[in-house]
């Protein structure tokens, strides 16, 4: 059964047996894209096949904040990964996609409570007065993973933040994963932020099992 998040997803198969999966999510207007540096991971299995992995394509709209709230803090990425596979090894499958995004400092409400009151005078007068101890957190920023594909953990519903077919997996020596208008998000964020993204492949033989992640350059969520 198909999992969607306020998303679509289409599996093609390709003339020579590759799957290509478009991803299409929500865009960003008419705001400008500037590109995102790419990235290639090569890696020889123990039987001799060499897998390759790269990201190309791939470009980020920042939006303006949702909520209006300069802690909020939006894209809308695109891009295309592609894998090749040489040698014993043929075909393969997406494990994950997604992105890793950090902040420099991360604040909340620091769960204090207030109160109000006031004392009467002698003459009946009322002077208002009022405890406060309401505030905010401050603390170092975290990196949390925001998936497009997890197929790690078999958790796959709404939300978890994750959606998937039951797999996306590629037949032959190549398949590919365009994802287009993916929101890359994070909220509470008081300093930089900045985002990476990342896929890894599973490639299976009679002799080994192999996994390989490529990871492309970061950038920044304002």
């Amino acid at each position: 059964m198909k999992k969607f998040n306020a998303r679509s997803a289409t599996v093609v198969a390709g003339a020579a047996g590759a799957a290509v999966i478009t991803l299409a999510g929500l865009g960003a207007g008419n705001a400008a894209a500037f590109p995102v540096a790419g990235g290639k991971a090569v890696q020889k299995l123990a039987d001799g096949s060499v897998v390759s992995l790269s990201l190309t394509n791939a470009s980020v709209t920042l939006g303006n904040t949702i909520a209006n709230n300069p802690a909020s803090r939006h894209a809308w990425a695109t891009g295309t990964y592609k894998v090749n596979v040489s040698g014993p090894a043929k075909g393969g499958e997406f494990t994950a996609a997604g992105f890793l995004v950090g902040c420099q400092l991360d604040f909340g409400s620091d769960g204090s409570t207030s109160q109000g009151g006031g004392t009467v005078g002698l003459d009946g007068t009322v002077t208002p007065s009022a405890t406060t101890g309401a505030g905010f957190s401050l603390g170092p920023g975290k990196v949390s993973t925001q998936y497009i594909i997890n197929n790690t953990n078999g958790d796959l519903s709404p939300d978890a933040g994750n959606y998937s077919d039951t797999t996306n997996a590629f037949k032959g020596n190549s398949g590919s994963i365009t994802y287009s208008g993916e929101d890359v998000n994070r909220e509470t964020c008081a300093g930089y932020a900045s985002a990476k993204p990342f896929a890894t492949v599973k490639v299976e033989t009679d002799a080994v099992t192999g996994y390989v992640t490529v990871y492309g350059k970061p950038f920044s969520l304002g």
